[in-house]
């Protein structure tokens, strides 16, 4: 084989390697980061729901008040209409201690 042929396959070898390997690097990425949005998807409704249950919660109590949409769902917090009192905890006792 001459010197041009020997640099041409060396070229397209080249070239061919970088394109497999790009592909599979990006097939790779794409379903990791499919699963991980399809993850956050569901942490995202579960952080909402949770949500709504203290929202609701502190309302009932009558701590807040919210503005909610024509759903139900609220949109704003805007209120505070009491408020919490921490009184002093104490707390003792006595014991002993055996080690195993």
């Amino acid at each position: 084989m001459d010197t041009f042929t020997t640099i041409v396959l060396t070229i397209i070898s080249t070239m061919g390697s970088l394109f497999f390997g790009g592909l599979i690097t990006w097939l790779v990425s794409r379903k990791y980061y499919w699963d991980a949005s399809k993850e956050l998807a569901q942490e995202t409704a579960r952080l909402y729901l949770a949500s709504r249950v203290i929202i609701d919660g502190l309302e009932k109590s009558g701590l807040i008040k919210v503005d909610r949409d024509a759903q139900g769902n609220p949109t704003l917090v805007f209120s505070m209409s009491g408020s919490i009192v921490a009184s002093p905890a104490t707390a003792s006792g006595s014991g002993t201690f055996t080690p195993p």
